[in-house]
């Protein structure tokens, strides 16, 4: 009430004909009392809550942490969170792989998809709590990049083909850093496909190797048993946020034009505004576009 009474003091400080002297106080006032109710927040609001859940059970229970009162909210949250691993900022790939085993969570063919596995994580209060998507996907790569994969962790594949039987990883790659996409997948690491599928081997190509890995070596090996397509062309056409553009631009280059060698790209602009573009927009839109190469820039 203070706050507000000093506040009001300074909005109608022409109108109250306040002193130099008056108003110089009142300012001081607004700052002082402004300070003791940013202290007062900070002791009220301790009191952290996180919903925890036993996998299999419809009951949830709210755990209450109290954190520090001093510092900005929710960076003290965090850092209370952290220490109880209440809220993970940091995880490993033979964690991730731990979570899949305990929960179950592979598929019929021995793999998850990035995105679904992250909603797992979100959704289900029984899992850990992961601090974003970005903290899985770090554990993926850390995964990924194990030398003991095969014992402790996955493998990791860019897509699956569905229209073989048993379905064919593509793009599989362990023993190395990786940079996940929400669509790729991760595989069971005993049915990752042998990399010494690369080699011709007779046994294999006649449909003899061993369930699991050996059909599935289609997916890295340009010359194995899978059909031989050789389609020529390739097109694409992706919506781009406005604000998350220039990340999912980076993603494209680096996951789709990456891996076809020569391609040419184009960004295609449309905008409409119902009242129309003042003088002023139209012109530092159109120059800018034209120093930036474009073809074709007009308004209409």
């Amino acid at each position: 009430r203070l706050y507000l009474a000093w506040g009001s003091v300074v909005t109608d400080e022409e109108a109250l004909q306040l002193t130099p002297h008056q108003r110089k106080q009142a300012q001081s006032k607004v700052k002082e009392v402004g300070q003791q109710v940013d202290s007062l927040i900070a002791e009220t609001f301790t009191q952290i809550l996180t919903p925890s859940q036993a996998p299999g059970t419809a009951t949830i229970e709210w755990k209450t942490t109290k954190a520090t009162a001093t510092g900005d909210l929710g960076a003290r949250v965090s850092k209370k969170l952290a220490t109880e691993e209440k809220l993970i900022a940091t995880y490993g790939g033979v964690r991730v792989k731990m979570d899949i085993d305990r929960y179950d969570l592979w598929s019929e063919h021995g793999d998850i998809t990035v995105g679904n596995l992250w909603a797992t994580y979100a959704r289900f209060p029984h899992m850990p709590r992961l601090a974003s998507a970005t903290v899985l996907f770090g554990a993926i790569s850390d995964g990924t990049s194990n030398m003991h994969w095969a014992q402790e962790t996955f493998g990791y594949a860019d897509a699956r083909d569905d229209s073989t039987d048993p379905p064919t990883w593509m793009g599989v790659r362990t023993g190395q850093h990786i940079a996940p996409m929400r669509s790729g997948w991760i595989i069971r690491p005993d049915l990752v496909p042998d990399p010494s599928g690369d080699e011709p081997d007779e046994d294999e190509g006649a449909g003899g190797g061993s369930s699991g890995a050996g059909s599935t070596t289609g997916g890295n090996d340009p010359g194995g048993g899978g059909s031989a397509d050789t389609r020529s062309t390739f097109y694409a056409q992706f919506d781009l946020d406005p604000v998350r553009g220039i990340k999912q631009l980076s993603e494209i280059l680096e996951h789709v034009a990456a891996r076809l060698g020569t391609a040419s790209l184009s960004l295609e602009i449309r905008a409409t505004n119902s009242d129309g573009y003042d003088d002023a927009t139209q012109r530092i839109v159109s120059e800018n576009a034209k120093n930036l190469g474009a073809h074709g820039a007009e308004f209409e």
